[in-house]
């Protein structure tokens, strides 16, 4: 796996977007059976760095890649050992949700709509600590209109 996560870091575009679609892929086929919370936990960051990359393209694969990260979260994962990793997650993903691009922005909103659904109140804490920077708040309150039912 460390391979595979070392290629988005590679100079090369196009090697990033290829290994962003095949770790979506391992992902997948893997499923919860492989990838417990602490091997998905290993991967997090890198996928948060290229939120930042200059290709729409990769940014968008990078989303469809956090929503099946996500829909492996166990049941019964363990929101306050592991709330580290979450604010971290959850902190990445909504600077992205102020993007530039309408597309990144519904791309991620996607994405909090499954990531919300770990731990509801911690998204909306952070939503609340963040959306007055937002140029729009248009997605945070639709975030916090779905979690704070």
């Amino acid at each position: 796996m460390a391979q595979i996560v070392s290629c988005l870091d590679d100079d090369n575009c196009a090697t990033r977007l290829v290994t962003c679609n095949c770790f979506n892929f391992l992902l997948k086929a893997g499923g919860k059976e492989c990838f417990g919370p602490d091997e998905l936990h290993n991967v997090y960051t890198e996928l948060l760095k290229r939120l930042d990359d200059s290709s729409d393209e990769l940014r968008i694969a990078v989303t469809t890649t956090f929503s099946t990260f996500f829909s492996l979260i166990p049941e019964n994962y363990d929101k306050e050992f592991y709330k580290a990793h979450l604010q971290a997650l959850y902190r990445g993903l909504l600077i992205h949700l102020d993007d530039l691009s309408t597309a990144i922005q519904e791309a991620v909103y996607k994405v909090l709509e499954t990531a919300g659904k770990i731990h509801p109140q911690y998204l909306c804490e952070h939503i609340e600590n963040v959306k007055h920077k937002h140029r729009s708040s248009l997605y945070c309150d639709k975030l916090l209109a779905l979690f704070k039912q």
